[in-house]
């Protein structure tokens, strides 16, 4: 009977232990964050309302690029430098692409290497996701409300607030949402942000220091004969279809296993085949995280020890022609020296034929 009070006993604690130390995954999946955890914010901050208010009614996403950009680099660029780059329109402001620009400039002039990506509250994992990236101080957040950019400062997902940085004042605010003074203002993230997500209206732009994570893999079908070798390629990327540099890839064709480390994206190895002719499957995956995947086909045929004549196509004034080239003069067996020998004995022959017959 006690044996049994202590069992029970312990599975309450050992149930209690996991609802309270729960963890979340994100992008990193190498990074876990506590629900108990308290604020995270970005590694670089702002206080002072004169940084954080945006020169113009329609360049908040210039503003929003300005501190997430600062967030992690630690450069704060000037504003108007950035709405140079970017050129947000007036009454329309700036889209995707315009805002990609803005950050590839960026990155040319300071030698940063900042990547973005735009996600949707569930890809990105909630709230507990964009808490996860900022506790690896290598993410900066901002995101795309209707007809508005704010970058987002901090996150506490025990409470479920975020903090934000508000660049709208009386005078550039297009809705009475932000007729408030430039600053800090903390956020419910059920309350306030939920209601606009819910119609999945609110798009999180994640500025990240390198490359994201693989998202996915591709490969080639192959065709060889046995014993030949062949080189099986694949493409390891980013869910934006960039290359993704340095990292290790697995080709399994049978029981055969070959690695190979990626060069932007691209890997390549030789394979010898020893199958005899059939369909056999390559089977791809991206050592760090086998669930990315894919399969491609190796085609096997008999190989043929019958030697093809390969002719190039000269066209001449007289039309198509086919006519061998310098090297298949060679395979005749003649070389380019026995020719000239050759024409000059059949010359010599006719003539001393001709002679003697008119004799």
């Amino acid at each position: 009977m006690k044996f049994k009070i202590s069992l029970i006993l312990l599975l309450f604690i050992v149930v209690i232990h996991f609802n309270v130390t729960e963890h979340v995954y994100g992008l990193d999946n190498n990074v876990q964050l506590s629900l108990d955890d308290d604020w995270v914010s970005l590694p670089h901050i702002v206080d002072d309302p004169e940084i954080i208010k945006q020169l113009l009614p329609y360049d908040c996403s210039c503003k929003a690029i300005q501190l997430a950009y600062y967030g992690i680099t630690g450069i704060l660029v000037d504003e108007g430098t950035i709405i140079d780059l970017v050129k947000p329109r007036p009454g329309y402001g700036a889209d995707a692409k315009m805002i990609q620009r803005g950050l590839d400039c960026l990155n040319k002039e300071y030698g940063t290497n900042v990547h973005l990506s735009w996600f949707w509250t569930d890809e990105i994992g909630g709230l507990a996701g964009a808490a996860e990236l900022y506790r690896t101080g290598q993410y900066a957040i901002f995101q795309n409300l209707p007809g508005h950019f704010q970058a987002i400062r901090g996150i506490n997902i025990k409470d479920k607030l975020l903090t934000i940085y508000n660049s709208l004042n009386n005078t550039t605010s297009t809705s009475g949402m932000y007729d408030t003074e430039p600053g800090v203002y903390e956020w419910s993230f059920e309350r306030d942000y939920n209601l606009i997500n819910q119609q999945n209206w609110a798009a999180w732009a994640v500025l990240k220091i390198g490359a994201f994570p693989p998202a996915k893999i591709t490969t080639l079908n192959k065709t060889g004969g046995t014993g030949e070798t062949v080189e099986l390629i694949a493409n390891l990327t980013d869910r934006d279809d960039n290359g993704v540099d340095n990292k290790s890839v697995i080709f399994n064709v049978g029981d055969c296993q070959l690695n190979g480390t990626t060069i932007n994206g691209l890997v390549k190895v030789l394979y010898p085949i020893k199958q005899s002719p059939g369909t056999y499957d390559i089977i791809v995956s991206y050592l760090d995280n086998q669930s990315i995947t894919c399969k491609g086909i190796l085609n096997v045929s008999a190989v043929t020890t019958n030697e093809v004549d390969n002719y190039d196509t000269v066209e001449n004034s007289m039309g198509g022609m086919l006519m061998p080239t310098s090297e298949q003069v060679v395979n005749t067996g003649l070389s380019n020296t026995s020719i000239p020998f050759l024409s000059l004995f059949i010359l010599s022959t006719t003539l001393i034929f001709t002679l003697r017959w008119k004799k």
